[in-house]
């Protein structure tokens, strides 16, 4: 049983809203990262989150799975909505897993011309990663927290 402080608000309901804090973090991080560029390359302008979120499911075809990390990350976020925490997490791995290969981008296409070289990542693309590792760190935090506060089994007699 967890003593109530003077505000009225326990431990317990305080680490909650402690992870929810971090979701919110995770989400404001997540769209942040649409405003800045990305994908820096030579003698083109650099392309945007919003942009890359538009076109980046193009990858799919081409055997790049990052950008599934979209959808991946919403999913997670509607899973711990729903108190689905085990699948939570397991979500929030899959969605670093899948941001995380985008570090083997090397090429955008612009056109049917050719690939166009990407020269270096923006903040916009670290932004990315920092909002899907944000939203791990909440699921994990709330993964321990409920097993702390989750009944102990009985023991067979």
């Amino acid at each position: 049983m967890f003593i109530t402080g003077s505000n009225g608000v326990t431990p317990l309901t305080a680490k909650r809203m402690f992870i929810w804090l971090i979701v919110l973090l995770s989400i404001s991080l997540y769209l942040f990262c649409l405003q800045l560029p990305a994908f820096n390359f030579k003698g083109y302008d650099p392309l945007y989150g919003r942009d890359l979120l538009k076109w980046g499911w193009w990858g799919i075809t081409m055997g790049r799975p990052g950008w599934l990390g979209n959808p991946a990350f919403i999913a997670t976020i509607i899973l711990l909505v729903v108190g689905k925490h085990d699948w939570a997490l397991k979500a929030a791995m899959a969605t670093c897993a899948l941001g995380s290969s985008s570090y083997f981008t090397f090429e955008w296409w612009f056109n049917e011309g050719g690939p166009t070289p990407i020269q270096s990542f923006g903040p916009g693309f670290y932004f990315w990663e920092l909002s899907f590792a944000t939203l791990l760190g909440a699921c994990w935090l709330n993964y321990r927290l409920r097993q702390s506060i989750s009944p102990l089994p009985s023991s067979p007699t």
